[in-house]
């Protein structure tokens, strides 16, 4: 029988010097005010975050680093921008056209319980009380914004003003854009498709584009449709998110 290879194991003294190091970091990025721009949220909405996960999620705590730490480390970071997303440079249909854009933009209704009196201004056409959740992610599915609060009854006009102006604020790098549907109006860091012509992609399945405004439709869906697949691919938010997080009041 062959010698298996022994594994070595750290020692006592190096697992207390990467502890020190994990808590040093984790430190320094909560009292440094580092929080809000790298995964957009303050230190105590973490840390009730946290607690939420553990009481209500059942979110145990790894064997060797803390919870906040666990949780901020499978947080994503908004892009930068910098560089033209992989699913773009990689498909002609694509590319150069939407070199600038980074992401798309869509809203989703989650379920929610409200008082008697404030439940018409959330039961809109689902209904039953949801609120409008405001989400943008990258081509690859990862989420990169989200803003809960608004009743479904609001526009998404005045909610996606109210994401650009608030305190943590919907950030899209100067040159940059995402993607939405007709429903917004189209402006410099929000490319909407055109009103008035085909977009739904099943459109397209039994008679192709027959115009350029067609054209841009069909491959403006088909970019966007990256936020349908997100929402599908990832945690459902109605099932998971809890409603501590969701009902809280908009700025």
């Amino acid at each position: 029988m062959a010698n298996k290879k022994r594994v070595r194991l750290p020692t006592r003294k190096v697992i207390l010097e990467r502890q020190s190091v994990r808590e040093e970091l984790l430190h320094n990025l909560l009292e440094g005010g580092q929080y809000r721009d790298l995964i957009r949220m303050s230190e105590n909405v973490v840390r009730r975050l946290c607690e939420i996960l553990q009481t209500v999620g059942g979110l145990r705590r790894p064997q060797r680093m803390s919870v906040e730490e666990h949780v901020a480390r499978f947080l994503h970071i908004q892009p930068t921008g910098d560089v033209v997303p992989r699913e773009i440079q990689e498909r002609r249909r694509f590319y150069p056209f939407f070199k600038d854009c980074i992401g798309a933009i869509d809203g989703t209704h989650v379920r929610v319980h409200v008082r008697n009196r404030d439940a018409p201004r959330y039961r809109g056409r689902k209904g039953y009380p949801t609120i409008n959740v405001l989400d943008a992610c990258t081509f690859d599915l990862k989420f990169t914004y989200v803003l809960t609060g608004w009743e479904s009854t609001a526009l998404d006009s005045r909610i996606i003003k109210n994401a650009f102006t608030r305190d943590d604020k919907l950030l899209i790098p100067s040159g940059r854009y995402c993607l939405v549907d007709g429903s917004l109006s189209h402006m410099n860091k929000l490319m909407a498709s055109y009103r008035g012509v085909r977009y739904n992609l099943k459109e397209y399945s039994m008679h192709g584009p027959q115009n350029s405004k067609e054209l841009f439709n069909l491959r403006h869906a088909s970019l966007r449709n990256a936020i349908e697949r997100a929402f599908d691919h990832n945690i459902n938010l109605e099932d998971e998110v809890r409603q501590e997080i969701l009902n809280g009041p908009q700025e």
